[in-house]
C-alpha cells in the first residue's frame, strides 16, 4: 500500500481507498486526473516540517504546502527545515509594537510601498492610526509573507536552492539596515525640528487655545478651556490705574491669585478659593461676553475683585467695599475701551 495526495484537499490518502475519507472525492473518478504518490519516509518527513513550522504559516495554506513539499528531495526537504529563516508573527508584533510607526514591520515583510507611506504619515501624526491597525493585523500578514516566501523557494529549490535561501537571508538584512537608517533619521529630524523651533510647540498650543477662549459662548465651554490655565496683568504700573501687578491660576473649579510690584523680583499669594464664571453683556453695545470673577486682597491689602473677560482678555479690578467703590461686587464692562487693562495668558518669568 501507498499514500497518494487527494486530487481535490491534497491530503494523504492510501492508494487502495474508493473516495478520500476527508472530503469525499472519489480516487479514481476520473482518468484524466494524476495522482502523486509519495513513499512513507517522504510523507512522515514533510508532516514534520509542517508541525515544527506550523506556527509560521496560514492554517488555510498547509494543504497547498503539503503539496509543494512533496516534490522536493530529502536534501531539499533539509533545506526548507534547517536553511529556511522563517519570521516570527510574535517577532513581527513586538517590532510592529515599536517600530511600526516607522513602518520598520512592512519593509520587513517586503511591503516597501507601504512601509513608506506608513513612515511619510507617522512624521505628520496620522500614521498612528496605520500603526494601530497593523498592531491587529500582522501576525496574520506575517504568516501570509512566509507562505509566499516558501512556495518561491521551492518552486525554485531544485534549480538554485542555496542562492534562493542564500539571496532571502540578504534582503532580510538589507531591510533591517534600512529600517534602523530610517528610525534614526527620524529621531534627528524630531531634534532638529525642536531645536530649531523652540518653544514653536507650546506657542501654537497657547494661541491655539487664544483663540478657543476668544470664541466662547457658554460657562459651561468657558470652565473646560480655563481649567488648568495662569493668567498674568504685567503692565506699566506707571500709567495704569490698577498700580500693581497681578497673577491667577484657575484649577478644578478654584483660583490661586498673586501680587506683585515690578521691584519685588517675585510673586505674593494674595488668596484662593471658588472662582465664578458669568454670562453678561456689554454696557455699551449689549454684545454677549463671558467673563470670570474672582476675590482677592490688593498691593495694599484691601480686599478687590478681580473680573476677566474670556472674549477679549480685558481686565478690572475692583474694590470690595462698597463705601470705595460704587461698583461694589459687580461690574460690567465695555468694548472697546482704554479704561481696562488686558491680562495675558501664561505664566510670568521674572527676569
Amino acid at each position: 500500500m501507498a499514500l497518494i495526495n487527494c486530487r481535490e484537499c491534497g491530503k494523504p490518502i492510501s492508494d487502495t481507498a474508493v473516495k478520500c475519507p476527508h472530503c469525499g472525492c472519489p480516487v479514481n473518478g476520473n482518468k484524466n486526473e494524476t495522482l502523486t504518490s509519495v513513499s512513507e519516509e517522504t510523507e512522515n518527513r514533510v508532516q514534520s516540517i509542517l508541525e515544527g513550522k506550523r506556527k509560521y504559516l496560514p492554517e488555510d495554506k498547509l494543504n497547498e504546502i503539503r503539496k509543494q513539499l512533496y516534490a522536493l528531495n530529502p536534501e531539499q526537504l533539509d533545506a526548507i527545515e534547517y536553511s529556511f529563516e522563517f519570521e516570527n508573527p510574535t517577532t513581527m508584533l513586538v517590532i510592529s509594537l515599536f517600530f511600526g510607526g516607522m513602518g520598520f514591520d512592512r519593509f520587513i515583510l517586503g511591503d516597501n510601498k507601504n512601509g513608506a507611506f506608513k513612515w511619510i504619515l507617522n512624521c505628520v501624526i496620522v500614521g498612528c492610526v496605520w500603526w494601530l491597525i497593523d498592531l491587529f493585523k500582522i501576525k496574520g500578514l506575517t504568516r501570509d509573507y512566509n507562505y509566499e516566501q516558501l512556495l518561491t523557494a521551492t518552486k525554485w529549490m531544485a534549480r538554485s536552492q542555496r542562492a534562493t535561501i542564500q539571496q532571502r537571508k540578504s534582503k532580510k538584512s538589507m531591510w533591517v539596515t534600512i529600517g534602523v537608517v530610517l528610525v534614526f533619521v527620524s529621531i534627528m529630524l524630531q531634534i532638529v525640528a525642536r531645536c530649531a523651533g523652540g518653544g514653536n510647540t507650546e506657542t501654537a498650543s497657547t494661541q491655539s487655545l487664544e483663540q478657543s477662549l476668544q470664541n466662547v459662548t457658554t460657562v459651561e465651554e468657558a470652565e473646560r478651556l480655563i481649567d488648568n490655565t495662569t493668567w498674568h496683568y504685567t503692565a506699566d504700573t506707571s500709567s495704569d490705574d490698577i498700580g500693581f501687578w497681578v497673577k491667577v491660576t484657575f484649577k478644578n473649579g478654584r483660583y490661586t491669585s498673586y501680587y506683585a510690584n515690578p521691584s519685588d523680583g517675585r510673586w505674593t499669594q494674595q488668596g484662593e478659593g471658588a472662582y465664578e464664571i458669568k454670562e453678561d453683556r456689554y454696557s455699551n453695545t449689549g454684545e454677549k461676553y463671558i467673563s470670570v470673577h474672582w476675590d482677592g486682597g490688593g498691593y495694599n491689602g484691601f480686599p478687590c475683585k478681580y473680573a476677566l473677560v474670556l472674549n477679549n482678555f480685558q481686565f478690572a479690578v475692583t474694590s470690595a467695599v462698597p463705601a470705595i467703590n460704587p461698583y461694589s461686587y459687580s461690574h460690567r464692562f465695555e468694548t472697546p475701551s482704554p479704561d481696562y487693562g488686558f491680562m495675558e495668558l501664561g505664566d510670568y518669568e521674572w527676569n
